[in-house]
C-alpha cells in the first residue's frame, strides 16, 4: 500500500504542474522531481537503509504540507492575492 501511495503522490505533483500555480510552479516542479526520485529509491529499497534521516524526512513532510496549503490557497483565490 505504501508503494501505491508513493506513486500516487508523484503523479499528483506532475498533474499539479498543469494547474495555474503562478509563482508556485517551480516549487511544484521541485516536489515532483523529489517525489519521483523518492519512488525510485523506495522501490529499490535504498531508503530503508537510512533510518537516521528521520528528522530530515519529518522536515520535508512539514515543507510539503506548507506547500500544499499555499497551493490550495493560490488555487482557491485564483492568484488574486499575494501569499506572504
Amino acid at each position: 500500500m505504501a508503494k501505491a501511495v508513493a506513486v500516487y503522490e508523484a503523479f499528483f505533483y506532475v498533474a499539479l504542474l498543469f494547474a495555474p500555480l503562478g509563482p508556485l510552479f517551480l516549487p511544484d516542479l521541485a516536489m515532483a522531481a523529489i517525489h519521483w526520485l523518492g519512488v525510485v529509491l523506495y522501490f529499490r529499497g535504498v531508503l530503508a537503509r537510512y533510518k537516521g534521516l528521520a528528522p530530515a524526512y519529518a522536515g520535508f513532510e512539514t515543507a510539503e504540507l506548507l506547500f500544499l496549503v499555499a497551493a490550495a490557497l493560490w488555487l482557491l483565490v485564483g492568484g488574486r492575492y499575494v501569499i506572504t
